[in-house]
């Protein structure tokens, strides 16, 4: 008997909508169910992603004035991470600046990028993105998460995104100030 080939289809990449154009408050839906929540606390400077269905932290980011950043992923383990350790800056072979995340799944290579702003790509490919920001005027901002990348991973990504998408703004705000103050 002949071998026929077989076509194997990919998974659809998971496709977190942002309910809010905010990487502080906002509900992350996954289709049209919630499945997360992001929060700012104005007091204590603390952003917060937490599990839509059960309200159980994931991650808490702190935003501190002088002393650095940090993060903390209650459920892996309690412990402070400053951000630029978690996210460290690197500049890749062609020149480019990018942060790296490391986990157990290995690094991850988060830059800019021409066409999806942010986009996240695996050590070894970073050609093809595993995540990546999809917006247009017509469409709220979403994150896309390609099927292949393992779900514990998913927490660190949404997170990873949180950040440094507030760094841009805050950088974009700051260039602005500049201009005006000239």
């Amino acid at each position: 008997m002949d071998s026929q080939p077989t076509l194997i289809l990919a998974a659809p990449a998971h496709l977190l909508i942002f309910s809010a154009d905010s990487r502080k408050n906002a509900t992350i839906l996954l289709g049209s169910a919630p499945a997360y929540i992001i929060s700012k606390d104005p007091i204590d400077f603390c952003t917060e992603l937490r599990a839509a269905g059960t309200g159980q932290a994931l991650a808490q980011i702190t935003w501190r004035d002088v002393l650095p950043d940090v993060i903390t992923f209650p459920q892996i383990n309690a412990t402070e991470m400053h951000l630029r350790k978690w996210l460290q800056k690197a500049a890749l072979p062609n020149g480019s600046l990018a942060h790296i995340m490391d986990t157990g799944y290995g690094q991850f290579i988060l830059k800019t990028h021409p066409v999806h702003r942010l986009a996240l790509f695996h050590e070894g490919d970073l050609q093809t993105p595993v995540a990546y920001w999809q917006s247009d005027a017509t469409a709220p901002v979403a994150l896309v998460i390609q099927a292949r990348v393992c779900p514990d991973v998913q927490v660190h990504i949404i997170a990873a995104f949180i950040v440094r998408e507030f760094k841009l703004r805050m950088r974009k705000k700051a260039n602005q100030v500049v201009l005006i103050n000239r």
